[in-house]
């Protein structure tokens, strides 16, 4: 089972090519115009606030990413995923939540 420890070593060397977006996650980031070069961005460049374990009851690990928006100083972005491919540390975008 992955642990946040994991996952912060997996950012380290995130590409796009490991980065795969849900459509809910596309549909959703552009209601808040919010684009997916954004999201590109933000998972690859920036350094996060924290990861943490999402704690629901299904087999499959969701991750939050918190980050500070990076327009506006008074909102954070949260980052929801899901282990796409352990292996070739690819991960899937599940939803953007701007807080």
């Amino acid at each position: 089972m992955l642990s946040e420890k994991d996952l912060k070593e997996w950012f380290s060397g995130l590409t796009r090519e490991k980065i795969l977006i849900d459509n809910h996650a596309r549909r959703r980031s552009r209601l808040r115009v919010f684009s997916e070069e954004n999201i590109y961005s933000l998972l690859i460049e920036h350094p996060f606030k924290k990861i943490i374990k999402n704690k629901e009851d299904t087999n499959v690990p969701k991750f939050e990413v918190h980050y500070n928006h990076p327009h506006k100083k008074d909102e954070n972005i949260v980052i929801i995923f899901m282990p796409y491919n352990i292996n070739e540390k690819i991960i899937k975008i599940v939803t953007v939540i701007i807080e």
